[in-house]
């Protein structure tokens, strides 16, 4: 018996080199890339970073920080980590926290005493 795979469904053959080849990706990155159904660098760019990172962030928890949503917009934007402007790093940092608002589970606070 074959055992099933835990990827999604794609109609395109994954291209492990295409997504490595793009700026601030790697092995890790494009593997769980694909892991998500992510499989082509075509794919990446339109899902854009944000649901990109938001997949990544409820398959594999928090171990997908939110540096990987700047790295997946860099990727997209085929542009180097320099060029990331401050600006559009605040966005997809809030994005990110938005994302995790609604997928994390809450941090019990500690009482005193």
């Amino acid at each position: 018996m074959k055992a099933r795979s835990k990827r999604a469904p794609t109609s395109e053959a994954p291209d492990l080199k295409g997504l490595r080849a793009m700026p601030s990706l790697g092995k890790a990155s494009a593997e769980l890339l694909v892991d998500v159904g992510i499989t082509t660098p075509d794919m990446l760019r339109q899902i854009g970073a944000v649901e990109a990172w938001r997949r990544l962030r409820f398959a594999h928890g928090k171990r997908v920080t939110v540096t990987w949503i700047y790295a997946l917009d860099i990727a997209v934007q085929g542009i180097p980590w320099k060029e990331l402007s401050a600006a559009r790093a605040r966005k997809l940092a809030a994005a990110a926290k938005a994302i995790m608002a609604g997928i994390d589970p809450p941090v019990p606070k500690r009482r005193k005493g």
